[in-house]
């Protein structure tokens, strides 16, 4: 179950990066999800 909910939030970080990367930022998506704006940056990096 806990792997389902960080595939969707992996998922989620890398829409809204797509989207538009000016308005969400790191810290815009950390704060939209509750998490640390390192944990953005960590999954943003991870798919490179």
């Amino acid at each position: 179950m806990a792997a389902r909910y960080r595939l969707e939030r992996d998922r989620l970080i890398h829409q809204l990066r797509a989207e538009d990367p000016a308005r969400w930022s790191y810290s815009a998506i950390a704060e939209a999800l509750g998490c640390s704006r390192e944990l953005v940056a960590l999954v943003t990096r991870r798919s490179r």
